[in-house]
């Protein structure tokens, strides 16, 4: 048995959920992690999963130091870590006999809120971490051709699903019913994720105000999430779009279970994010923005704002047509399930095999 060292220094959001599935897909290793916690949305990581966990305290400077010292322990036979920062420090610090294993969670050159150059130069950072990576593990299919356009040689296609559990536990959607919204209810659509420029929250706004002027009736909208720096959520509040703050799990079920649609609304990711996949476990239709991280889901996409607008209104007002997209959520689901449950990340950690699918 290996000790594997995750590395993250942006805890919170996706990623806590994201690190703690990956960890769980090789049970027959220890996990220890280290973590810096991004403001009030990260929370302690689950000890079920991580033999032991390390939580730094200070600055993204000191955090480098602390990660140095453990990388530097010959404790770790593999290292992974999560996020394009915990790329560098890692690949820059390890020793050089460990096992480097790196999942980005959404590649830094694939922002749209920094200038162009700033995209060539995290795109020509990845190019030199390339070389010095055993393995990346890829949130779906986009994200694994992203890795060999940028010179990765072990890639490993791992859907991230979001459920806490073994490969070979991977299990069908809870919820495959679906009982349409009640005539007397008021619509209601909802989103799931920091407020912040990647889940373009002015996009969101655009879209309800589409949304209630084309139904002409109420409409009530809902982000379940919170701010990550301060007045962004206030395109939000002006469009009377109630913002919840950061909830725990079972809050986040019920309001994604009560919703009759929900919209992702992302200017960008690095594949199908967590809360789509649990909408549709909660028997909720998902209509997202359509960009080519979601072209190989199978989800129900929209190309432009205006598309956007009038498919989650129909949604809203069409029996019919909301049953039909929570089918292909569940499918879309489906299939990505059944693609996680094909790879085996105990045999990985392993040995590194080139694992890229069409």
């Amino acid at each position: 048995m290996s000790v594997v060292l995750h590395v993250s220094e942006a805890w919170g959001g996706g990623i806590v959920t994201a690190t703690e599935w990956i960890a769980a897909q090789a049970p027959e290793h220890e996990h220890h992690v280290l973590y810096l916690p991004r403001g009030e949305i990260g929370r302690a990581p689950d000890d079920k999963i991580f033999a032991r966990a390390f939580e730094h305290n200070g600055g993204r400077r000191s955090f480098v130091r602390h990660a140095r010292r453990m990388l530097a322990s010959p404790t770790y036979d593999i290292v992974h870590s999560h996020s394009s920062w915990a790329g560098v420090i890692c690949r820059t610090f390890a020793r050089p006999d460990a096992r480097q294993f790196y999942s980005p969670h959404c590649f830094a050159s694939e922002r749209r809120d920094i200038s162009q150059a700033s995209r060539w130069l995290f795109e020509l950072v990845e190019r030199v971490g390339a070389s010095r990576t055993d393995t990346l593990v890829a949130n779906g299919t986009h994200e694994a051709e992203l890795a060999a356009a940028l010179g990765h040689r072990h890639i490993l296609n791992l859907p991230m699903i979001g459920l806490t559990t073994s490969s070979d536990a991977v299990h069908e959607p809870t919820n495959h019913g679906f009982e349409p919204t009640n005539a007397h209810r008021r619509p209601t659509i909802v989103t799931v994720g920091r407020v912040a420029p990647q889940k373009d929250p002015e996009y969101f706004a655009k879209l309800i105000s589409g949304v209630r002027r084309r139904l002409g009736a109420e409409v009530d909208a809902v982000w379940v999430g919170a701010p990550d720096k301060d007045n962004i959520a206030d395109v939000l509040t002006r469009n009377d779009i109630r913002v919840t703050g950061w909830l725990d799990a079972k809050a986040v079920a019920a309001e994604l279970a009560n919703a009759t649609c929900y919209v992702h609304s992302a200017a960008w990711e690095a594949g199908a994010p967590l809360s789509m996949l649990e909408a549709a476990r909660s028997g909720t239709p998902v209509v997202a923005r359509d960009q080519p991280c979601l072209s190989w889901t199978g989800f129900a996409t929209a190309a432009s704002l205006s598309h956007h607008v009038s498919t989650v209104a129909a949604v809203c007002t069409d029996p019919s047509l909301r049953a039909a997209i929570l089918q292909q959520s569940l499918s879309s689901l489906r299939h990505l399930e059944q693609q996680a449950r094909t790879v085996n990340l105990s045999r990985h950690y392993g040995s590194p095999i080139r694992l890229l699918a069409a």
